[in-house]
Parts: structure tokens; sequence; C-alpha cells
């Protein structure tokens, strides 16, 4: 009996002191690392962005395509625009403008009235089918408007941090020029 508990308290140390070395022994931090490649050239600094701007939309010129007219010298312009109305309520602004270009460019924010025509829009959800925004016209000549490749309507979002610190909440720019220059914006 004396023999078998030496074999066992033999056994059991040498079992301790295997299963201790391990524990010690092996990290996971131990062994070489491969070579690293060599570092490239460092190329120079490129210019500073303009800041406050990012999250602006700005959409191209379009001319005008009717969604509705009765033919005689009222139509609309359906603009699709997702989630305008969440942007309009987080305190974003909305801004359309017209241009018009004859032996010079003009180009004017809407609403925009001058005798017997007039430019105006509203956004929102109409019906089940279009969220946007919606440019109105009235027009004695729908045809020519529709047809007119120097007439063209754009859109700019502003975002309510952009809108607040830009002083754009306070009085809406009549000129594109104007938006432009505030925001940073390409003409």
């Amino acid at each position: 009996m004396k023999t078998t508990l030496l074999n066992i308290s033999k056994m059991s140390l040498l079992l301790f002191l295997g299963l201790g070395t391990i524990l010690i022994s092996c990290s996971g931090e131990d062994g070489k690392d491969g070579i690293d490649g060599e570092m490239g050239i460092q190329g120079e600094q490129g210019p500073a962005g303009q800041d406050g701007n990012a999250n602006v939309i700005v959409s191209d010129w379009m001319p005008f395509v009717w969604s509705y007219t009765n033919e005689v010298d009222y139509a609309w312009m359906d603009i699709p625009v997702e989630n305008i109305l969440d942007f309009v309520e987080s305190g974003g602004v909305v801004m359309v403008y017209l241009r018009i270009d004859y032996g010079g460019t003009t180009v004017r924010a809407l609403p925009m009235y001058s005798n017997y025509q007039s430019y105006e829009f509203v956004y929102g959800k109409f019906g089940t089918s279009f969220t946007g925004i919606r440019v109105l016209v009235t027009h004695p000549n729908l045809d020519a408007v529709e047809n007119d490749p120097a007439t063209r309507i754009r859109y700019v979002l502003i975002p309510a941090n952009i809108a607040q610190t830009s002083g754009i909440t306070n009085q809406i720019p009549k000129e594109f020029d104007e938006i432009a220059n505030l925001l940073g914006l390409e003409q």
C-alpha cells in the first residue's frame, strides 16, 4: 500500500509540475513576428476641403417636364425627394431656383411672380404615390416653358445644422449666387 501511495504522490507531483510549466511557459505573444514590409513614401497633404456643406444636396439644373397640365395656363412638375417631410420637420430648409438664359442668365429663388406668369413650389406627400417637391407654374404658353432649353429648375436641401449656423433660416437668399457663396457650393 505504501508503494501505491508513493507512486500516486509522484504521479500527482509530476502532473502538477507539467501543468504548471505548460500554463506559465506558453503565451500568445511568444514567437517571432513575420517581416514587416517597408513603408512607402508619405505623399503631400492635400488642400483642406470646404467646411460645412458636406450634407447640402443640390440637384442638377433640370428642364421642365410636366406631371400635370390643364393644357391652358397651369401645370406642375413633380420632383421626387425621399423623406422630405422628416428633413423639414428636423429643421432642414428646402429652396428651389429658376434659371432663365436669354441674353444673360437670371437665377431667382421661388416663389417668383411676373406679368402673367408665376413659379411656386410646395413639398410633402401628395396622395399615396408621390413624396417630394412640386413646382407649380402659371404661364400663358406652357409648351414653351417645357420645351425651352434656356429655362431650368434646381432644388437645394440644407440640413438644419448648416441652415442655423449659416443664417439661412433668418433670410433666404433670392439669388443662387448668394447661396452658393454662403455655402461654398459649385455653380
